[in-house]
């Protein structure tokens, strides 16, 4: 049980500093979403999304400003290229 307690403890706080390590793009590009700001948020949300480091929210995120600016070729293009 004690083994179970540390092992919960450093899971927490190896998750804190995970978290604490998301590149200033994935927060810029929420944050220029937020304010409606699409095609920032759009190259911003890339950024953070190619650097390996961004999740699923992100992703959902940068899918989400191609409706507002309409150029869904242009993803389209760029997911090939990876």
């Amino acid at each position: 049980m004690r083994f179970a307690i540390r092992g919960v403890i450093l899971l927490l706080l190896t998750a804190t500093f995970v978290n604490a390590q998301e590149p200033a793009s994935c927060e810029t590009g929420l944050a220029r979403f937020r304010s409606s700001d699409f095609a920032a948020a759009q190259d911003s949300l890339w950024e953070c999304i190619e650097s390996g480091l961004g999740n699923e929210t992100h992703a959902l995120y940068l899918a989400l400003t191609y409706r507002p600016l309409k150029n869904y070729e242009s993803g389209l293009t760029r997911t090939q290229r990876r």
